[in-house]
Formats: structure tokens, C-alpha cells, sequence
């Protein structure tokens, strides 16, 4: 696959009905792109070819999240080594145990064909890191002499800052756990201390008044 400079992505637009200042673009649904990637809008001046004679000043930009929206599960990643065919990866979710979550990896380029992409499986072990074995001995794949970068995890998002909020706040709601059982363990102690003082206080009295 030699692709020195990233083929152009084509997108379709049509005029807005309620605002003709706005344009509503979509893109072909066999083109893959990168979670949470953003992406430059460029047009060209070759209304006849608009491959050719792009303008490289981008006229916008967007985000394309591939967001889990009912659950907003997010991941973010440990370590990639393709050469060994191992991902780790930090999920803002704990995975139960053997539950085995499937992602795609391909070369650091814009919607590349399936044969160059390659299957991770990753499984779960009660926590919220993934060690996930990359399929490369997969014959109908074309190995890529380049980058690779991960495309997606299926049911996740990558977004390492929602991973962080989501688990520093299991770390405070576990803290603040502790700290609950600490106190009332040392309330029950203090209780048993007293109760045991009063009572050594009632039987000395006893034994004064007798």
C-alpha cells in the first residue's frame, strides 16, 4: 500500500431547507474514520475534478465521536506494540470476567480498505484494563509497511479524559467508603470502651454502698 499523501475524503452536501447559509454533509458509509479524531474541511477550486486543486487552507473542522451514547463508555490507551501484537488498553468501566470486547486497528491513515485492518480481542478480568491480542495471522489481511493506529473498540469511545473523571471518581467514592467504615468501626470501639468503663464504674459503686 504505498500512500504517501492521504486520499481526499469525498462528502455529499446539499443546501439546507430551513437556512440556505447552511449545508447538511454525509459521508459514504464504507468510509472509516478515527474515534474522536478531528478532521479538517477543505474544497477545491476543480469543480469538474475535486480530487485535484484542493485548496489547503481548511474552510472548518469536526469531530467524529463514535460515542456509546445510552452507556458513555470511553477507553483510553496503555500500550500498543504492533510488532508483538499486543494492546492494553484502561476502560472508564470494570469488564467481568473472560467477556471478550472486539476492536479494529488499521494503518494511520483515512478510511483504508478492510484487508489492510486487523481484529483485536481483548478480555475482561473483574477490572478496568484490557490486555487485548491483535489477530495478525489473519491470511486474508495485507500487511502495511507503516503506522498503525487503533480505529475503534466496539461499544466504547476513546475519550482518556472521561476516563480519568470516571475513575477518579470510583477512587473518591471508594475513599470516602473507607473513611466511613474507619469511622463507625472506631464509634463501635469507643462504644465498647465506655460501655465497658461504666460498667466498672457502676460495680465499684456497688461495692462502696455495700
Amino acid at each position: 500500500m504505498k500512500n504517501v499523501k492521504e486520499e481526499p475524503i469525498q462528502v455529499k452536501c446539499i443546501s439546507s431547507q430551513d437556512n440556505y447559509r447552511i449545508s447538511i454533509c454525509k459521508l459514504d458509509e464504507n468510509i472509516n474514520l478515527i474515534d474522536n479524531e478531528v478532521y479538517n474541511i477543505y474544497y477545491s477550486s476543480n469543480i469538474y475534478n475535486i480530487t485535484n486543486h484542493i485548496v489547503e487552507i481548511p474552510i472548518g473542522e469536526f469531530k467524529y465521536v463514535n460515542t456509546n451514547l445510552f452507556n458513555q463508555l470511553y477507553y483510553k490507551l496503555t500500550y500498543f506494540d504492533f510488532k508483538k501484537g499486543i494492546i492494553m488498553l484502561t476502560t472508564s468501566n470494570s469488564i467481568r470476567l473472560n467477556k471478550k470486547i472486539i476492536g479494529y486497528i488499521g494503518p494511520a491513515y483515512d478510511s483504508v480498505a478492510k484487508c489492510y485492518q486487523y481484529k483485536y480481542i481483548c478480555n475482561g478480568n473483574g477490572s478496568n484494563k484490557l490486555f487485548c491480542n491483535i489477530k495478525k495471522n489473519d491470511p486474508n489481511k495485507v500487511n502495511f509497511k507503516g503506522k498503525y493506529n487503533i480505529y475503534n473498540l466496539e461499544g466504547y469511545s476513546f475519550n482518556p479524559i472521561e476516563v480519568n473523571k470516571k475513575l477518579n471518581n470510583f477512587i473518591k467514592i471508594k475513599t470516602i467508603k473507607i473513611l466511613i467504615i474507619y469511622i463507625i468501626i472506631i464509634f463501635i470501639i469507643c462504644v465498647i470502651i465506655l460501655s465497658k468503663n461504666l460498667k466498672n464504674k457502676y460495680k465499684l459503686i456497688s461495692n462502696l454502698i455495700k
